[in-house]
């Protein structure tokens, strides 16, 4: 076990365009595995459909 948090991925990038980031203010995950991705400073919700591998 890790002493710390270890990146295993990243998406995104900061800018206001879809898929990106502005002010990521929080997350949530559904029994679904939606990601939401609640973004402040642009007022909106993101919705990421989890990923199939």
């Amino acid at each position: 076990m890790r002493a710390y948090p270890e990146i295993c991925s990243e998406f995104g990038k900061f800018s206001a365009t879809p898929g990106n980031f502005f002010g990521p203010m929080g997350i949530g995950i559904d029994s679904s595995g939606y990601l939401y991705v609640a973004d402040g400073l642009l007022n909106r919700v993101q919705i990421f459909a989890p990923q199939v591998v």
